[in-house]
């Protein structure tokens, strides 16, 4: 076999011309290197939770997109999957039934945060929310304060009570678990009063603004 030294390379004609062999002539091309965890859930814009992405290899794979760090937000809380909210939004709550044991006192609200203003006090659920008739309040169990500003954890609301959604003038039953909607539903009711007297033994907030256009 001839060969000859050209410019410091040695040639042959079993090579198909000069030079080095490339690691990917060697051994294919490089391996596909897909996106980070959280840069598939902000391509997904999900805030929360676990999410199943296919990255840039056509890879499914399950990601998990961490955790709500605002007090009183749960992940998927205002039914939305993937998204932080307070469980869930609270448009139009205008306040909270406080403690429990013949003493309960309310703590006024603007949209769900609380505010410095309360009133104390009623010896029943009943006759807090009789002390303010025109007022939306949510009954918090076994909680005797709120920070002020801080929007409080639901986790004793047992459901909600919403508008339904084909027809807006009822409303309907959304029960919820630790103040998280848990997917279970049922239609209809006229009011508020009759909705809450449809579910006497569950502590039902009403939610005048959920899943349709609010102030």
């Amino acid at each position: 076999m001839r060969r000859w030294i050209v410019s410091g390379l040695i040639c042959s004609f079993v090579l198909a011309g000069c030079g080095k062999v490339s690691e990917q002539d060697a051994d294919g091309p490089p391996a596909c290197a897909g996106e980070t965890a959280a840069e598939l859930c902000t391509a997904a814009k999900a805030e929360c939770g676990a999410l199943d992405a296919t990255d840039r290899c056509s890879e499914i794979r399950r990601v998990d997109c961490g955790g709500c760090t605002t007090t009183g937000e749960a992940c998927g809380g205002g039914g939305t999957a993937n998204a932080c909210d307070a469980h869930p939004p609270l448009k139009a709550v205008d306040g909270y039934i406080l403690g429990g044991n013949g003493q309960y006192s309310i703590k006024f609200a603007t949209d769900g945060i609380p505010g410095n203003g309360g009133f104390c006090c009623g010896t029943t659920v009943g006759e807090a929310r009789a002390s303010y008739p025109q007022f939306n309040l949510i009954q918090l169990p076994e909680q005797s304060q709120i920070p002020t500003g801080q929007i409080p954890s639901l986790y004793k609301v047992d459901g909600y009570i919403v508008k339904h959604p084909p027809d807006p003038t009822m409303l309907e039953y959304r029960g919820a678990t630790n103040g998280a909607m848990d997917g279970t539903l049922e239609c209809c009711s006229p009011d508020v009063a009759a909705a809450r007297a449809k579910y006497p033994t569950k502590n039902l907030a009403y939610l005048p603004f959920f899943g349709v256009a609010g102030p």
